[in-house]
């Protein structure tokens, strides 16, 4: 499986929830995002606990030893088909967010939505562009997680009776877990804009201590409130993709195993 060093993002579960607490985001009119994480983390480890405890090496005798070869040689390639597809769409992701959340120009269908110099500035303060976007890349890591999973678990029918059954149970989990996911992950874009009002706060009340008039075209500058955003955002949102990926990896270390077992 993979380890923690392996992780492209600076989040994990427990971090995503650390964000928005750090931030004083998640108070009593959010509990359910700490509690539906918590819940729902629990949830997944519990069934990635309960692949590691359901398996068993399959008993040995001299005349299987030739057949379990072949099968360990199979098992061994549909794993490593599983890795480097689990590797490419995190990686690809990853890369994807990075450059949604640029302000360089590039071809990213979905940009981070700088105000064009001349908005008027209660237009550009406004916060619906950013919930607009922040909603399109929790449809694309959706639309890109799901086929993965699914991928993953035609790997693994194919392989054993242990893993088959597995697949199984992961299918028949996914409709559960992902519409409590999906619930869960639905207050990321309600939180990000209390802090984006915090920041814009922040920055107004600087600018009429130092009784200086607002100018939008300074706002993505770096240290800059809108700047600063930014790179909130675009950390949540890779950690997002973490929390996304960890049933698929959970398969991917049941398969690790069920691989070392037979070789």
């Amino acid at each position: 499986g993979m380890t923690a060093s392996q992780n492209p993002t600076l989040f994990n579960r427990s971090s995503l929830i650390r964000y928005f607490t750090d931030q004083a985001l998640v108070v009593d009119a959010q509990p359910a995002f700490a509690q539906g994480m918590a819940q729902w983390v629990g949830f997944t480890d519990a069934m990635t606990l309960y692949t590691a405890l359901e398996y068993r090496a399959p008993a040995q005798t001299g005349a299987s030893v030739a057949g379990t070869c072949v099968q360990a040689a199979s098992h061994g390639a549909a794993y490593r088909t599983a890795c480097a597809e689990l590797a490419r769409v995190r990686e690809t992701t990853v890369a994807w967010i990075t450059r949604g959340c640029a302000t360089t120009a590039g071809a990213a269908r979905i940009k981070f939505p700088v105000p064009q110099s001349g908005t008027a500035l209660e237009i550009a303060v406004m916060y619906t562009p950013f919930h607009r976007f922040i909603l399109s890349l929790q449809r694309e890591m959706e639309t890109r997680v799901a086929p993965l999973r699914a991928a993953v678990r035609v790997s693994m029918a194919t392989t054993s009776p242990h893993l088959r059954k597995l697949a199984m149970l992961d299918a028949a989990l996914d409709g559960i877990v992902s519409e409590r996911e999906r619930r869960v992950l639905a207050c990321v874009p309600q939180l990000l804009e209390k802090r984006f009002k915090q920041l814009l706060q922040a920055h107004q009340q600087a600018l009429e201590h130092d009784g200086q008039t607002d100018d939008l075209s300074t706002w993505m500058q770096a240290g800059a409130w809108l700047a600063q955003f930014r790179d909130e955002l675009r950390e949540v949102v890779l950690g997002e993709w973490d929390v996304r990926l960890q049933p698929v990896m959970g398969l991917v270390a049941a398969f690790s195993n069920e691989v070392k077992q037979s070789t």
